[in-house]
């Protein structure tokens, strides 16, 4: 027979029947530390391979917007961070998924962080020892969209530090084209470098106009 311990009526108890114990309340349940030290509250399963820690809300529909903390499950820390940490060496050891339908996104979003450094900008992915891989599978316009809009001062750059390859930076398109466009007035697609090698295999192999009108120049030096 289950053994537990009610407080005021069966809607908040604690209950155990030799193996698993429940803690249920028809109201709130909070969970309070007041010591300052590591691991105030620890929760922490060591029973074996198949274990599990799941927080779960059952029928909560709260979605946080850029500043609010209103999710249906919040994880908030208001003067520290919030790491999350996977030992287990396999593919998914930490993975971000939503499946709830069409309409569904991702976001992460720093509100305030104001660094462009190199290894540490407002939102910096880092891999030591691997790569970093966007891939998106939707056959659509603007599949992986990469978007600067911040003012007048802003640019978008991709930069190999140390690769020496003739590709160390590549732009390939396997059954496409590769379109390079500026349609700001007065200014121009600059490409410096020792060496130029330009080289196509169709007949017409290199074209190069200029269309705008009677004023404008092509010019090749």
């Amino acid at each position: 027979a289950n053994i537990g311990v009610t407080f005021g009526d069966d809607g908040e108890k604690i209950e155990g029947d030799g193996t698993d114990l429940s803690i249920a309340s028809s109201g709130n349940l909070n969970l309070t530390s007041t010591v300052n030290e590591a691991s105030a509250i620890y929760l922490h399963a060591n029973a074996g391979t198949g274990e599990t820690i799941k927080i779960h809300s059952d029928q909560g529909t709260g979605a946080s917007a850029a500043t609010e903390s209103d999710a249906s499950i919040t994880l908030a820390s208001d003067v520290g961070g919030i790491g999350l940490l996977s030992g287990l060496n396999a593919v998914n050891a930490i993975r971000l998924e939503a499946n709830g339908g069409i309409s569904e996104n991702i976001i992460i979003h720093s509100n305030q962080g104001t660094s462009v450094t190199d290894g540490a900008a407002s939102i910096q992915l880092l891999s030591d020892a691997g790569g970093i891989g966007i891939k998106s599978t939707a056959s659509l316009a603007n599949a992986i969209y990469l978007h600067a809009n911040g003012g007048i001062s802003e640019t978008i750059k991709l930069h190999a530090d140390q690769g020496t390859g003739a590709a160390s930076i590549e732009l390939t398109s396997d059954a496409g084209g590769i379109g390079i466009n500026t349609t700001a007035a007065g200014k121009s697609l600059d490409i410096n470098t020792a060496i130029l090698d330009i080289d196509a295999t169709e007949a017409s192999n290199i074209t190069m106009t200029t269309n705008t009108g009677s004023t404008t120049s092509l010019t090749i030096e």
